[in-house]
């Protein structure tokens, strides 16, 4: 939600840009194109995983999060041929 708000067109070129590529990838590859917003060097705090608009995405995504969400996706694949925003929980 934050970014729709905030974000101006970038909301819109997110939305294109994720329907390009399930469109160009479809079945032929397993694909994940995950958001973030802005990245901090803080500690590694669990991931909230959310799709865009639904009111779970945050203003803020440690990179030792990202990279410990990533790893724990490519195990998981729960998001597999999804475009999930990634946040730090906390402040919006």
């Amino acid at each position: 939600m934050v970014i729709k708000l905030m974000g101006g067109t970038v909301y819109q070129e997110i939305n294109a840009m994720s329907r390009a590529t399930a469109t160009l990838l479809g079945n032929k590859v397993e694909w994940t194109l995950f958001r973030v917003p802005f990245l901090t060097n803080s500690d590694a705090k669990p991931v909230r995983a959310g799709f865009l608009g639904d009111g779970t995405d945050g203003l803020f995504l440690s990179r030792n999060s990202a990279a410990v969400w990533v790893l724990q996706e490519l195990k998981a694949n729960k998001w597999v041929g999804k475009a999930p925003t990634l946040s730090d929980p906390g402040w919006i």
